[in-house]
């Protein structure tokens, strides 16, 4: 009976430590979140492309004031996803907080 109530101690414990939210990562997440917070531009071609993400998941792909795409964003794998609006493709971009680059198909945004 000793060993048995032994046996259930340990497998509680070793429960709730495997529950135990880890406080390093989850800060490490919300600095990437902090650091995408916002608009990221490029220029090309005299015409000023930008993605705006927002704090409430929701943001806008903007190529002309006729051309605005909104998406929901979040992160898969350590990087910034998005989906459009109406779409079920997901699309992830590179993201680069030290130097506050976003790679998005190849080009470098900035953040403004």
């Amino acid at each position: 009976m000793k060993k048995l109530v032994f046996l259930l101690t340990i497998v509680l414990i070793a429960g709730f430590a495997a529950c135990k939210s880890n406080p390093k990562s989850d800060k490490k997440g919300e600095a990437k979140t902090d650091c995408l917070i916002g608009t990221w531009g490029h220029v090309e071609n005299g015409f000023e492309m930008t993605f705006t993400f927002n704090e409430d998941k929701t943001g806008q792909e903007v190529y002309s004031a006729s051309d605005v795409r909104h998406f929901t964003w979040t992160y898969k794998e350590g990087n910034p996803t998005i989906i459009y609006e109406g779409e079920t493709t997901e699309w992830s971009f590179g993201l680069d907080c030290t130097a506050k680059e976003l790679k998005v198909m190849g080009i470098a945004y900035t953040k403004k």
